[in-house]
């Protein structure tokens, strides 16, 4: 059961349709013995937004979880293992709860088209590989609404809708190495560069409006154990 459909099993018992359902955690059994110092989740899907009516979500800009077409699994498991210290990730794009930096980012691979084979870099010398971090403080977050449902297997999908006060950062993390994207973790790993600031991080498409246009960030969890999200 779902929260949404308690709230709606006492609102037949004569709740107010605006009345808020509050549940609160008596045992502390649940509880993890220690907290990390970040906690990552498997996201499906980003998505930039706002909240119309209490009720109704406009989005603005979807981006959905990238394929493997262009080595984006190698690209991001080499920036998780140098950048984050993360090994063994199933997911493409994550979302990052990094508590002792008092902000959250949601990763992902972005490979630019390759026209040519034989040539991996542009006219202005940039790679094509590359992984996007939208960073967002946790002081620019004014509400988050958690939306929770259960699957037959006893496992949860999990939504988090970030309500901003301000957009987030967008930082690109472009590889430095020229043809060494194919190197696995642990081994002679190919750098990335320091990371740029945008304002987008895919000029031919309108961004920049879609997120100046958005007052809410939207992380679609992967179906996860429920314990997952108590650690």
């Amino acid at each position: 059961m779902t929260f949404e459909k308690l709230r709606m099993n006492f609102y037949h018992q004569g709740l107010n349709d605006s009345a808020t359902v509050t549940l609160t955690i008596v045992s502390k059994n649940i509880y993890p013995k220690h907290f990390e110092l970040q906690n990552v989740f498997d996201m499906e899907k980003l998505i930039f937004g706002s909240i119309i009516g209490r009720r109704n979500f406009a989005p603005t800009y979807i981006v959905d979880e990238p394929k493997n077409q262009q080595n984006e699994r190698e690209i991001f498991e080499m920036y998780l293992y140098e950048q984050r210290g993360l090994q063994n990730i199933e997911s493409n794009m994550l979302i990052c709860f990094e508590h002792d930096q008092e902000c959250l980012t949601v990763c992902f691979p972005d490979v630019r088209r390759i026209k040519n084979e034989t040539s991996v870099k542009d006219d202005n010398n940039r790679s094509p590989y590359r992984v996007v971090d939208v960073r967002v403080a946790y002081k620019a977050i004014r509400r988050v609404i958690t939306t929770l449902s259960t699957e037959e297997d006893g496992r949860i999908k999990v939504t988090f809708t970030f309500q901003l006060n301000y957009p987030p950062t967008i930082q690109v993390y472009e590889m430095s190495g020229e043809g060494n994207h194919s190197n696995k973790p642990g081994g002679n790993s190919s750098k990335f560069k320091p990371p740029q600031r945008f304002l987008s991080w895919n000029n031919s498409r309108d961004m920049e409006n879609a997120i100046s246009l958005a007052s809410c960030l939207v992380a679609d969890c992967h179906v996860a154990d429920v314990t997952t999200y108590l650690a």
